[in-house]
């Protein structure tokens, strides 16, 4: 019993990391590609309207101080849950463009 509990363990932890990375290898492939990604859209949002800069700076400030007023094992495990999401996303992604 306690051997089939570790090997649940083992290969949820093992989800966990998968998909963390499969977040981390996205984001940075969607950073960086060199057809569109986020150079591409702050480009157009800065050709649109550069307060919207300023507004999305502004937003991302309000989150981080949101997050540093949750304790911070909690803030962690937010940032954790928004990673394991996203790297399911790209994976699911990546299994349909397959």
């Amino acid at each position: 019993m306690r051997q089939t509990v570790l090997l649940f363990e083992t290969v949820f932890s093992f989800a966990v990391f998968a998909a963390v990375t499969l977040a981390v290898a996205g984001t940075t492939y969607q950073l960086f590609n060199p057809d569109g990604g986020l150079i591409q859209w702050i480009s157009q949002v800065w050709d649109t309207n550069p307060t919207l800069i300023v507004l999305l700076g502004g937003i991302v400030l309000l989150v981080k101080r949101w997050l540093s007023g949750v304790h911070g094992a909690q803030g962690a495990d937010l940032m954790l849950y928004g990673a394991i999401m996203l790297g399911l996303y790209y994976g699911f992604n990546l299994l349909i463009a397959a």
